[in-house]
């Protein structure tokens, strides 16, 4: 079973970030696969290691793409951030240093967050960069 599955809806018109995204998205698939299968510590810690380092990566740059479009709300979208990293990084944590399983909710938890930041916060970068984009800033319809 596919935790989420990437459909055109979820892209947001800025085709570094769509791609970010589905990079993020095959991320959480795996490191899904792995949890519910019971793979080894190794291979799933790996995972969740990947994730949260592509989730940090990811943000710096979205966050860059932000500042050069001017987006106003770039403020409040870096906290939202925060709060997602600080999430994988208790995840991490909680699995690696204190041996707690990772469990449905913990990634039913994971997959409602990234699609409803995607769908929420995320679209509104898309809305606001068909209107404001600069040439620094590459733009396809959603």
């Amino acid at each position: 079973m596919t935790l989420i599955t990437w459909t055109d809806e979820l892209g947001i018109g800025v085709p570094e970030v769509d791609a970010q995204h589905q990079r993020l998205v095959e991320l959480v698939n795996a490191f899904d696969d792995a949890a519910t299968q019971g793979r080894g510590t190794r291979e799933i810690g790996g995972l969740l290691t990947s994730l949260t380092d592509y989730a940090v990566e990811h943000f710096a740059d979205e966050e860059t793409t932000m500042r050069n479009l001017g987006y106003p709300d770039l403020d409040r979208h870096t906290r939202l951030h925060r709060q997602l990293v600080a999430k994988l990084e208790d995840l991490r944590v909680q699995y690696e240093v204190n041996g707690r399983r990772i469990t449905r909710p913990m990634l039913e938890l994971l997959r409602y967050w990234l699609l409803e930041h995607i769908r929420g916060a995320d679209t509104a970068i898309g809305r606001y960069a068909a209107t404001a984009a600069p040439a620094s800033v590459s733009r396809t319809s959603p």
